[in-house]
């Protein structure tokens, strides 16, 4: 009698020379003894169970689960036509989206914390700008700037930060080589567009200018919400007197030339000789007023709210920025407008 374990071995022996697509090799089972066992019905069954085998992995189920025990027709057909599924390319795919979406965050986050406008007068030193081009502006010869305008006096550049110059009376020409007129200094940005927004900017009071009786704001001070020269914000961050001031300017006064309402004022100290670092901030606060604050070297020195004084409603659209110097020899670098 023919062991089983020697048929086995002889089907095995035919299977793998039908799986690696060769010929059968010719060779004399040991069941060829047996009653009614034929060698030709014995390939033509192994082939069978190849191309089985291969349509089964090629559906993505494998034969013992088509004839797992329990499972019914319906379950084997429905898994037989599943897709082979690839761990490595689905943790391509969302190492690919995780990516993406950590770019567009750290884009957006960039994109809230940049300035919206920045001078730190990273250039030769020389004129800027002056009243000369803001009354002349079809003139060749007058000197202007991309950033600011000069309403009265002139803007310098000495050793990368805007200067007065030696302030003076007088009517510059283009180039402001024989007088500047800096006394009255008023600079504003081109940009107008600023509404919640933060003016930093470093500041040297490098000393007083004393032609004849100076008025008591003598001093440097911040412009915001420029709209007109009769209408707009001021801060006072370093007066002669030490004061510090948040004002409103609006139309009236006399002839016209504006008037001012004080919204808060707190006594300071006049800092001469040495850089300090400004900070003015203009805020709508939701409720139709205005927040203004100022900081000097990183501590808030005043805030005040402005609800409609003066009988005027709170200056809540957009403007410009700028700095203003009475009777005073200043210098001022790293400008910066952001978002507050």
């Amino acid at each position: 009698m023919i062991s089983r374990w020697k048929i086995r071995r002889a089907v095995r022996r035919l299977l793998r020379d039908v799986n690696n697509g060769g010929p059968v090799r010719s060779f004399r089972s040991p069941a060829a003894d047996m009653p009614g066992f034929s060698p030709l019905r014995l390939r033509d069954w192994a082939e069978h169970r190849r191309i089985h085998k291969v349509g089964a992995a090629h559906n993505g189920v494998s034969e013992r689960a088509e004839t797992a025990p329990g499972r019914g027709g319906h379950q084997a057909g429905h898994a037989a036509h599943r897709r082979p599924r690839h761990p490595a390319r689905y943790w391509s795919l969302a190492a690919v989206l995780a990516g993406l979406v950590a770019w567009v965050l750290i884009r957006t986050v960039m994109n809230s914390n940049q300035p919206l406008l920045t001078d730190y007068f990273n250039q030769p030193d020389g004129l800027v700008t002056n009243e000369f081009a803001y009354f002349n502006p079809g003139n060749p010869a007058a000197v202007r700037s991309p950033t600011w305008v000069v309403t009265s006096g002139s803007l310098f550049v000495r050793d990368h930060a805007g200067w007065t110059g030696i302030p003076d009376r007088g009517t510059p020409g283009p180039n402001s080589a024989s007088a500047n007129d800096s006394v009255i200094f008023r600079a504003l940005t081109r940009q107008g567009d600023f509404l919640n927004v933060t003016v930093s900017f470093g500041l040297l009071v490098e000393h007083w200018v004393n032609q004849g009786a100076t008025p008591s704001w003598q001093g440097v001070h911040v412009f915001l919400r420029y709209q007109s020269p009769n209408l707009l914000y001021v801060i006072s961050v370093d007066r002669s007197d030490g004061e510090i001031v948040i004002k409103k300017k609006v139309p009236g006064g006399p002839a016209g030339a504006g008037a001012y309402y004080t919204l808060g004022t707190a006594e300071g100290h006049s800092v001469v000789g040495r850089w300090e670092r400004v900070r003015a901030e203009a805020v709508n606060n939701g409720e139709g007023g205005v927040d203004l604050k100022v900081w000097l070297n990183g501590k808030l020195a005043l805030s005040a709210m402005d609800n409609g004084v003066g009988d005027v409603a709170p200056i809540t659209s957009p403007g410009r920025v700028g700095l203003r110097g009475d009777y005073t020899q200043f210098a001022f670098d790293n400008f910066v407008v952001a978002k507050a």
